[in-house]
């Protein structure tokens, strides 16, 4: 699963995800030095295991080992006098295993720094017939990396025939040796696939590798940086300086001075015209470079340095002389400002006096003005009572009017009934239907709900109202259908200034006494009593009509 994740970021990397790591490396390159700090202990700690009395052979021996395990990365000339000290303690203990591993080991450090044929005399002296089988891979990989390097250094094809054909019998012979799937294995397949172009499924074995291996570590910046090749070959700038970023930053965290991947970043960089960085990485590597003493590390760098130096140096220059140019230009737009200046001043004196005497007419302006203001808020405050006021009496007429032509029909209706029955003498049923109550009940029903209906029209929050005037658990609660009750019509009849309870008894056909117990039951529920009913004068706005 990790590898078909490391796959699909293949394809979803962008040139901001790039400018991103850029920014990254910035970032670890600022930390330099607290990674240093942490590899320069680490050594010093085993320089101390070294310098112990009474070590045996053995223990010096595997201390050195972890001394040059800390070294090959860090610095050449260090690693090397580790390892032949190795061997001489190989030799001293007569283990012929550990010495030809440690030859081995010292023969691909001499390889990998570009010393072929130190690297070749080291590796005559392993007796292939004696080498146990353990090492014999590692014997191939020499090897194998010995010729592919003369093979790719060396500038007459004929002798870069032979190391082709020594290279692969190395190769055929290693991956018999080697379990597929493993990280040695594809390490070779994707040489393999490399060799014959095939970049595909070369970036699909070195993936493979790269999720077997820990950011921070060798194996991963070395992976990296052939993943990043890869895309050379196919002319992918983007994922080429990706994976460069990525292989930079794992050298610097674990503290690598044999890095390639910081020089191979500057030149592309200096090819985009990112001149202060390739400037800035490519000393950088040089540093690291004249550091670590490795003859081939320096040539690589030192071919390019001085061409980036030079560019970056005339962009310096050229700068300067825009700096120059405008610290002139500065110059001259600051003594036409002081002349602008003085002038300005001139002219502030003769307005001075002007703006004086402007001043107090301003001043009498603007209390003018805020009178002015009050009276027209004054003004618009009253227009809108009496427009208000003006619509409630229409709306109130309208509906007297209506009130009056349909009592009006129902008395002319009910002549029109008394005068037929009178006529066709049903007088007794004449009477029994006078002496119902029915009529009276259905009209002071109809009462009820016109009033609260134009009631509500005029004030549609009342009820909101008057319930925010009560104690919570005693706010009145209407049933369904009802606009108002019996309580809320004595108190909407208050609001509308009839606060006599024999005037509200008159109106809603209760006794006084009724309606004195509705208004005293009430003010007891409400929050404040005091005041009460002077706050239900207060209630509602009127409404648009």
């Amino acid at each position: 699963m990790t590898y078909w994740r490391i796959l699909l970021l293949l394809f979803v990397c962008t040139p901001l995800w790039a400018q991103q790591t850029l920014a990254g490396l910035d970032a670890e390159i600022s930390k330099r030095p607290v990674y240093e700090a942490a590899k320069k202990q680490r050594i010093a700690q085993l320089q101390n295991y070294l310098n112990a009395k009474d070590l045996s052979p053995q223990e010096r021996f595997a201390i050195n080992g972890r001394l040059v395990a800390e070294y090959i990365p860090y610095k050449f000339t260090s690693a090397v006098s580790h390892l032949e000290e190795n061997i001489r303690l190989a030799e001293t203990m007569g283990n012929i295993t550990l010495q030809y591993k440690t030859e081995l080991q010292l023969a691909e450090l001499l390889s990998s720094s570009g010393n072929y044929a130190e690297a070749a005399d080291v590796q005559a002296t392993v007796n292939r017939k004696l080498l146990p089988d353990t090492l014999l891979s590692q014997y191939y990989y020499g090897k194998i990396w010995l010729n592919f390097r003369l093979k790719f250094y060396s500038a007459h094809q004929a002798t870069r025939n032979k190391y082709d054909r020594i290279y692969n019998a190395y190769t055929d012979s290693l991956l018999a040796r080697l379990q597929p799937g493993t990280e040695a294995y594809l390490n070779i397949v994707e040489m393999r696939y490399r060799d014959k172009g095939d970049y595909l499924k070369n970036r699909e074995a070195n993936l493979k590798r790269l999720s077997m291996a820990t950011p921070g570590e060798r194996p991963y910046s070395s992976i990296t940086f052939f993943l990043a090749q890869s895309y050379l070959q196919q002319n992918n700038t983007e994922e080429y300086k990706k994976y460069l970023v990525l292989s930079a930053i794992s050298d610097i965290k674990s503290a690598t001075r044999d890095c390639a991947s910081l020089t191979a970043l500057a030149v592309q960089l200096f090819k985009e015209g990112d001149i202060e960085r390739a400037h800035r990485y490519i000393n950088i590597a040089f540093e690291d470079a004249s550091f670590y003493n490795s003859r081939l590390r320096l040539q690589s760098v030192s071919s390019v340095l001085p061409l980036i130096t030079k560019t970056y140096d005339e962009a310096v220059q050229k700068e300067k002389n825009k700096l120059t140019a405008t610290v002139i230009i500065i110059s001259v737009l600051s003594v036409l400002l002081l002349c602008l200046v003085f002038y300005i001043w001139k002219q502030y004196r003769n307005l001075k006096a002007a703006r004086h005497n402007l001043e107090a007419a301003n001043n009498r302006l603007s209390q003018l003005n805020t009178q002015l203001q009050h009276t027209n808020s004054e003004l618009k405050n009253l227009y809108g009572e009496l427009a208000d006021t003006n619509r409630v009496k229409e709306y109130y007429i309208g509906t007297l009017l209506n009130f009056c032509s349909d009592y009006l029909d129902k008395l002319d209706v009910y002549r029109k009934t008394v005068n037929k029955m009178i006529i066709a003498k049903q007088v007794t049923e004449l009477l029994d239907r006078t002496k119902s109550p029915q009529l009276v009940e259905e009209e002071i029903e109809r009462f009820y709900k016109n009033f609260d209906s134009i009631f509500l029209h005029i004030y549609p929050d009342f009820v909101a109202k008057l319930n925010a005037l009560l104690l919570p658990d005693e706010q009145i609660q209407l049933k369904k259908g009802e606009l108002l009750n019996t309580e809320l019509r004595v108190f909407a009849l208050i609001r509308l200034g009839i606060t006599d309870s024999a005037g509200i008894a008159k109106l809603l056909r209760y006794s006084v006494n009724t309606i004195y117990n509705y208004r005293v039951k009430t003010k007891n529920k409400a929050i404040s009593r005091d005041g009460f009913e002077e706050n239900v004068l207060k209630i509602g706005a009127f409404s648009s009509l």
